[in-house]
């Protein structure tokens, strides 16, 4: 009897994983897919905002179309604050998500001039990817700025009733590293 519980728990524990995982990647395909409408459908010019703010630890990346009418910002927020993260502790992880905006004219001209106005930015609720549990979100540009290289660490596991957790607590089998183009 204890072998075949030993067999049954161990199935279910995998099944539960495959789970958690399939959850996962469908929500980073609506990511990479909203991106997308955004990096392919005219929008060329890019600016890595988080390359003048060295506190925080992820990028934040500002899109706007060839003829300068629209702009969208992509960042990763605390969803605790409402805000993009931006703290100092590295060593805590709190409940962090990958979300966008679209900027007003005004908006883009005050961040233009200050940088950290981004902080000052209001969020909303259907633009985030609330299933992509973020531990990091980095951007690199290759080819003359036409290809964006964007890696995502992302936690497999977390529970949304805990305000924050120790990034040494988490097992790197919980992490899950993904690396998309566009």
């Amino acid at each position: 009897m204890l072998i075949v519980l030993t067999f049954v728990a161990d199935s279910i524990e995998t099944v539960i994983d495959s789970n958690k995982k399939t959850e996962i990647y469908e929500n980073l395909f609506q990511f990479k897919n909203e991106f997308n409408k955004y990096s392919r459908w005219g929008y060329i010019k890019q600016d890595l905002i988080a390359t003048t703010l060295s506190w925080t630890t992820s990028d934040i990346i500002l899109l706007q179309n060839i003829e300068e009418t629209k702009w969208v910002v992509f960042w990763v927020v605390n969803k605790e604050t409402m805000a993009i993260e931006n703290h100092n502790n590295y060593s805590i992880y709190y409940d962090k998500v990958i979300w966008y905006r679209d900027l007003s004219e005004y908006e883009l001209t005050n961040i233009n001039a200050n940088p950290t106005l981004i902080y000052d930015l209001n969020f909303f609720p259907d633009k985030l990817f609330d299933g992509l549990k973020i531990k990091s979100f980095n951007i690199e540009r290759y080819n003359s700025w036409s290809i964006l290289n964007m890696n995502l660490d992302i936690l497999l596991y977390y529970n949304d009733t805990q305000k924050w957790i120790l990034l040494s607590d988490i097992s790197l089998d919980d992490i899950i590293t993904v690396n998309l183009n566009f």
